[in-house]
């Protein structure tokens, strides 16, 4: 039996009409067509997102950490996303730095992919790396122990439709904090 599988990305609801055509049989005769099924399939928006990877994980103090992000659609894990994915940083503060409170992102970013934040091609997820942010500050100041910067991460997917229309999808946002571990390591935390 014939099979076929069609991926829609684009949130919305479609009618999905199957259409079975037989050829002419070896008596002759016209072809035939009978209507099959229809069905109703509605393709989720993202609309969330939660942290699945890259939380306390330690690495050298100049290096980066993977934060990934899997997307989800009315609270369950998306199945597959296209567009490119967006970060806006506010609620800065970074007490070991001056100044104290950098301030917040002026735009979402990337424009564009990028190799730092991305939306892995058509699946569920959103990886992040993160540096360590030390502004002005020199390592060695920082304690052992002490969150060095605090941010909002939020999040969102643009994409533009098989039409041209440019679609935005806020997925919400997380507050995260980045930690001295030891005399050479940080790691990210969930505030």
């Amino acid at each position: 039996m014939p099979t076929a599988t069609v991926f829609e990305p684009w949130p919305g609801t479609y009618l999905v009409k199957c259409t079975v055509s037989f050829g002419v049989g070896s008596g002759g005769g016209n072809a035939q067509t009978v209507d099959s099924n229809t069905l109703v399939i509605t393709v989720l928006k993202p609309d969330g997102f939660k942290v699945t990877s890259g939380l306390k994980v330690p690495a050298d103090n100049n290096s980066t950490i993977t934060v990934v992000y899997t997307i989800t659609c009315g609270g369950t894990t998306s199945n597959g996303n296209v567009g490119t994915a967006q970060e806006l940083i506010t609620n800065k503060t970074a007490p070991y730095s001056t100044p104290t409170h950098p301030p917040d992102d002026p735009a979402w970013t990337p424009a564009a992919s990028s190799p730092t934040f991305y939306l892995s091609g058509g699946s569920n997820f959103i990886c992040d790396l993160k540096g360590t942010y030390l502004g002005s500050t020199n390592w060695s100041t920082i304690p052992v122990g002490a969150v060095f910067y605090t941010f909002t991460q939020n999040n969102q997917i643009i994409m533009s439709d098989a039409c041209g229309n440019t679609n935005t999808y806020p997925l919400g946002s997380v507050k995260l904090q980045r930690r001295k571990v030891s005399a050479t390591q940080w790691q990210i935390e969930l505030q």
